[in-house]
């Protein structure tokens, strides 16, 4: 369905960011659009999982987020993804 927008609304602008995804399925999904790479430097990543599932994802969440703040690590970045 998206294409079909952009194929006719040519003044929308989608900027997809991302420093892990496929761009070229992305640009070819898009009908062929182009891409940009922006070169940086790469920083450790760790990945954290939850042990056990539960129920409010938004509030496990947040207090995951506290959590790690309070651990007091500075320059440190949280992203979650919850589904």
């Amino acid at each position: 369905m998206f294409p079909q927008v952009v194929a006719r609304r040519h003044d929308l602008k989608l900027i997809v960011t991302s420093a892990t995804m496929d761009a070229g399925k992305f640009a070819q999904f898009f009908g062929n659009v182009p891409t940009y790479t922006i070169p940086g430097r790469t920083f450790p990543v760790e990945v954290m999982y939850a042990k056990n599932s539960v129920e409010d994802y938004v509030d496990a969440g947040v207090k995951q987020s506290l959590q790690i703040h309070l651990m007091g690590n500075e320059g440190m970045d949280i992203i979650m993804v919850l589904w």
